[in-house]
């Protein structure tokens, strides 16, 4: 399955400009990722409006001393490799999810959640994973068996890069149907989804430099059913209820702005409702 084009970004950035500008020449033609690809030209297309993203997932464990990534610097990268860890659902709750979830890793926006719930793995760790403006449906209760992966990457900045940050989380049941999945840059295994960009909607300059970017609608695919997404919006698609964010495509090459101050990240949400 292609992997989104903006998957890989913050790491391809941070090689260095003159690596950066190689791979936004070379990406359009070799269907690379890394949020870049356009091919500029003379299409007039209207300014962007402002936009949120209005979704989160949040994830925490009991061993996470807060803030992730500390005061910054080298020593603040963050680096989650777990794949397929068994867990058992331990509690289930509305509100805001405990454990500080809003101030560890983020998938969306770094707001508060409206429901969550709490899984340990076979290392003892107590994982909270809090959502919010997903929907209600969360099909799991206490005593389940599940399955997490989570993969996720912080490079703290470094001047002048900003913040790097990718990854996905998943849990799923024992038949491996995914119950919830949130990626910022990446789709890790879930090959039951896919989010392509679509129809170039507007442009806009992104950043503290302008980085010159294109916005696009979303095609996203789910267990076969398709639709096509305005930019943060939510769909009820293939038995999820799906959220996206902008899906933006550096629309210009050659522009030292983007390599010091990327487009935005590319954040979706799933959460079964059936």
């Amino acid at each position: 399955m292609e992997q989104p084009r903006h998957f890989g970004r913050g790491q391809a950035l941070l090689i260095g400009l003159s690596a950066a500008l190689l791979v936004v020449a070379c990406s359009k033609e070799l269907g690379s990722v890394g949020g870049i690809g356009g091919s500029g030209g003379a299409t007039t297309r209207p300014t962007c409006p402002s936009g949120m993203v209005t979704f989160s997932i949040c994830v925490v464990n009991d061993a996470d001393m807060l803030p992730l990534g500390g005061s910054g610097g080298a020593s603040g990268a963050i680096h989650d490799s777990i794949v397929a860890a068994a867990a058992t659902v331990e509690a289930i709750g509305t509100g805001a999810a405990p454990a500080q979830c809003q101030n560890a890793r983020v998938f969306g926006a770094a707001v508060s959640s409206d429901r969550w719930l709490q899984v340990r793995t076979a290392d003892t760790k107590l994982w909270t994973i809090g959502l919010g403006g997903l929907g209600s449906n969360i099909i799991v209760k206490t005593g389940d068996s599940v399955t997490l992966d989570l993969v996720y990457q912080y490079t703290p900045s470094s001047s002048p890069m900003p913040p790097a940050i990718s990854g996905h989380v998943q849990l799923s049941n024992p038949a491996g149907t995914a119950l919830l999945w949130a990626g910022i840059n990446s789709y890790g295994s879930a090959t039951w989804l896919t989010l392509m960009d679509g129809q170039a909607l507007c442009d806009q300059r992104t950043g503290f430099y302008g980085c010159p970017t294109t916005r696009h609608d979303v095609k996203a695919t789910i267990n076969g059913s398709v639709a096509t997404m305005a930019p943060f919006s939510a769909v009820n698609l293939g038995g999820y209820y799906l959220a996206v964010g902008e899906y933006t495509i550096v629309s210009q090459i050659f522009h030292t702005e983007c390599a010091h101050d990327p487009p935005p990240v590319f954040a979706a949400a799933a959460v079964k409702v059936q």
